[in-house]
């Protein structure tokens, strides 16, 4: 299953009527999803190539700044893949997401050093970066349930934790992995630290949630809070080290973050 088809399923089985997609490239996902009518679809993307295709030209960030207040049923994150941002997505995608919706991350599975080491190594291949470090450091907050679907690189799943709730395959928060993961450790840890399943379980635990009453409720009042320590907002970014390290100190919490250009590269 390709993630565009893991997408419609979310929108068919729990009609969702609102989606965001962050890093849209050449729109070909983007335009494939179909939603009801009278749905909201938004693309966002800087680069140049996806001007004609991107419903809002710009950065992630720019475009929470400017749009702090519309809320989504899905969220797909796919933009750069680097782990700092990638948690920056993830946070900012969070104050954005209705009751009882679903964000999507793309490439959280490489299968190598090579297609995973940041900055990107000439012939890698296709690029997955280090997505993956912002999934393990994101498990350790019990307020989310997650896991990733053994399928296109790696599609993971994150809902708000609710804990009356038993569907699903979500398994305590993550407190064994190191703060500072390395690829030998997602190695020899890959199932437990990305919580990967088959695409039979991802199929089964849908069905079971679709037969649920479809949502439509706006994104919970919650005052946006950041995974990091305060920092300057447009100077000294942080490096995935500080983000992971920063994630195992928090409480869970709602939090907020940001998004720039888009380089998978596949």
């Amino acid at each position: 299953m390709k993630h565009t088809e893991l997408l419609q399923a979310l929108i068919d089985n729990l009609g969702y009527q609102s989606y965001l997609e962050i890093g849209i490239e050449d729109g070909k996902n983007f335009n494939a999803l179909t939603l009801g009518g009278g749905a909201i679809k938004v693309g966002i993307d800087p680069a140049k190539k996806s001007r004609r295709v991107a419903t809002h030209p710009m950065t992630s960030d720019a475009y929470f700044d400017k749009y702090p207040s519309q809320t989504f049923d899905l969220v797909f994150i796919d933009g750069l893949h680097e782990a700092d941002q990638v948690l920056r997505d993830v946070n900012h995608a969070l104050t954005v997401l209705n009751d009882g919706g679903t964000i999507v991350c793309h490439d959280l599975n490489p299968c190598s050093y090579q297609r995973q080491v940041v900055p990107r190594a000439k012939g890698s291949g296709a690029w997955l970066g280090d997505c993956w470090k912002a999934w393990v450091a994101l498990r350790r907050r019990a307020n989310l349930s997650m896991f990733v679907v053994d399928t296109d690189y790696g599609c993971g799943i994150i809902r708000r934790r609710h804990p009356r709730s038993s569907i699903g395959p979500f398994p305590l928060p993550l407190t064994s992995a190191p703060l500072h993961p390395d690829f030998k450790g997602l190695q020899a840890h890959r199932e437990e630290w990305l919580n990967l399943v088959p695409l039979a379980t991802f199929q089964g635990w849908l069905t079971s949630l679709s037969k649920k009453t479809p949502h439509s409720s706006p994104a919970p009042a919650k005052e946006p809070v950041s995974l990091v320590e305060e920092t300057p907002k447009k100077s000294n970014p942080l490096t995935s080290k500080d983000v992971v390290e920063s994630a195992a100190k928090l409480q869970p919490r709602v939090p907020q973050t940001r998004k720039t250009n888009k380089n998978r590269g596949k």
